[in-house]
């Protein structure tokens, strides 16, 4: 439906003429029926004007794509296709309502069409955080032919917006990682001989007895040994945990970090941050061509997706990891080896991203995870903050103040070092890592498992 508005040109004509004319006549009678001919004869023009601006929009229809993707942080361009089918020059001015919590750019541009039927127009915008929004409606705004109104339409629409995780920047501080260790045109190096079975042949000087196939060499009345080769192929599962340990802001372990001095509809959550690691994690295993899967735990299993290689897995962990929400609730560690043990066949390297600064959490944490490392390799991962640290490392302290503040950065240390100790006994790996070396130092890890043959 159009809706007409009054222009500043309608008003300050109608004010011109108007004031005059009403003058004129009162001081001069005799001239009382011309001037008031002249109102009506300019009003019956403004009226006549808006009338006809009722059809400026016929023709005109204004389409948005039905799914668009972009990356947090980053900038990107919405297309937009105007369709004019009568091909007549216009003058329009789009506007486009976004959410301020999800996206930045403008709210409404001036667009000149020419006589083309179709002018494709690039809408610059940049997601704030990562989710899924729908844009429904987009307004449109064109002058009369005299520019007394000017007409308004609203256009409804269904683009859907899904702003992913900034895996750009992640790559970028991967890309040395990826060098060194050689990945790409040359595999890593491996160490040792190898697991799974290739063939048998015959012995030779030097194999060891422990890979002679005893069977085999009853059936030829010779001895036959057993040759493995390095499994190329492995499985690699991330967890994240979901609860309200993943609901903080980064800048909440790290008072005064450079995330504090954001906006908070900007700043970088726990769980973003694990979301963020957990693909960079997948872009390594299909970069090592590794099957990689997938797990989401709060109080309970909330999402699983098995191992899978190449990129539509890739894919599928994104699409699910970009709208997770965390949830107001404790984590529950049991239901998680439950799951994860009659899930989870096949020896496979497993990581957990969850918190465990909480003291009660941890203890039920090393209480019931020694089961999973029966069967599995465990890699456990805590974001570390940047105040625990030993109480004589930082020299730079003054004041009784800032004693304190460096006792209990050492308490919140020792506590991180007894649990890193307590899990290697049951021969869990732990990291405690600071936000912007989680995949750094979870991928290293990775390849050094992967390099010596732990799986």
């Amino acid at each position: 439906m159009n809706r007409i508005v009054p222009e500043n040109r309608l008003l300050v004509v109608y004010g011109i003429s108007l004031v005059p004319l009403a003058l004129l006549s009162a001081l001069y009678p005799s001239t009382a029926l011309f001037c008031w001919t002249l109102v009506l004869a300019a009003g019956a023009l403004f009226i006549a004007d808006g009338i006809l601006a009722l059809t400026r929009f016929q023709g005109i229809d204004v389409r948005l794509p039905i799914l668009f993707r972009l990356s947090r942080n980053r900038r990107a361009h919405l297309p937009l296709v105007i369709r004019n089918l009568e091909e007549k020059p216009r003058r329009l001015t789009v506007g486009i309502r976004f959410p301020d919590q999800w996206l930045s750019g403008q709210t409404e541009r001036q667009i000149h069409i020419d006589t083309k039927k179709y002018t494709r127009v690039e809408w610059p915008l940049s997601g704030i955080r990562q989710g899924r929004l729908v844009v429904k409606t987009i307004y449109l705004e064109t002058p009369s032919r005299l520019g007394f109104w000017a007409i308004r339409k609203q256009y409804d629409t269904d683009c859907e917006i899904r702003i992913y995780p900034d895996m750009f920047s992640e790559s970028r501080s991967l890309a040395a990682l990826f060098h060194k260790m050689n990945m790409g045109a040359h595999a890593a190096r491996q160490l040792g001989k190898g697991k799974e079975f290739e063939k048998l042949r015959e012995y030779m000087p030097g194999d060891s007895y422990e890979d002679i196939h005893w069977k085999a060499t009853a059936r030829r009345g010779t001895p036959i040994s057993k040759v493995f080769q390095i499994e190329k192929t492995q499985d690699v599962y991330v967890f994240i945990d979901n609860s309200r340990l993943s609901a903080r802001n980064i800048s909440q372990l790290n008072p005064g970090s450079e995330n504090e001095a954001e906006p908070t509809g900007t700043q970088t959550t726990i769980l973003e941050q694990y979301i963020s690691t957990a693909l960079a994690i997948g872009m390594a295993a299909e970069r090592l061509g590794d099957h990689f899967g997938l797990g989401v735990f709060s109080d309970r299993m909330d999402t699983f997706l098995p191992a899978g290689s190449g990129r539509s897995r890739f894919n599928a962990c994104r699409d699910l990891l970009y709208i997770l929400e965390h949830k107001p609730v404790s984590p529950d560690f049991t239901e998680l080896i439950t799951f994860a043990g009659n899930k989870i066949r096949r020896r496979a390297l497993m990581i957990l991203l969850t918190n465990l600064d909480d003291p009660a959490m941890a203890e039920g944490f090393v209480r019931h995870t020694h089961i999973l490392s029966r069967r599995h390799v465990v890699l456990v991962n805590t974001i570390r903050p940047d105040a625990a640290r030993p109480v004589f490392s930082d020299p730079d302290i003054h004041g009784v103040d800032e004693i304190y503040q460096a006792l209990s950065g050492h308490m919140l240390w020792h506590d991180l070092k007894e649990l890193e100790q307590s899990l290697r006994r049951m021969g869990i790996g732990f990291l405690a890592s600071r936000a912007g070396n989680l995949s750094w130092d979870l991928i290293s890890s990775y390849l050094r498992i992967k390099q010596r043959q732990m799986l």
